[in-house]
């Protein structure tokens, strides 16, 4: 799986420990991403400050709904895994 962090969301400085993305639970990106499968690998491609792009590569282990620390009306879908 892919995942376009587009925004250079810190993952893991928002949600702690070992979270590598994270999606709406509602619109446009309710649908995305719903069949992630234990141990499934996923690479997030990012952004850096000089118009790099950085790929972390990930192995699935859970999902977590949680606030959006940057919108706390927000439930998102944050996705956990090791690096």
């Amino acid at each position: 799986m892919l995942f376009n962090n587009c925004r250079s969301r810190p993952h893991a400085e928002l949600y702690g420990g070992d979270a590598f993305y994270d999606l709406n639970q509602s619109g446009a990106q309710a649908n995305m991403a719903t069949d992630l499968e234990l141990g499934q690998h996923c690479c997030v491609a990012t952004p850096t400050a000089n118009n790099d792009i950085e790929f972390g590569w990930f192995t699935f282990r859970e999902e977590r709904s949680l606030p959006d620390p940057d919108e706390l009306s927000v439930t998102v879908r944050v996705f956990y895994g090791e690096w």
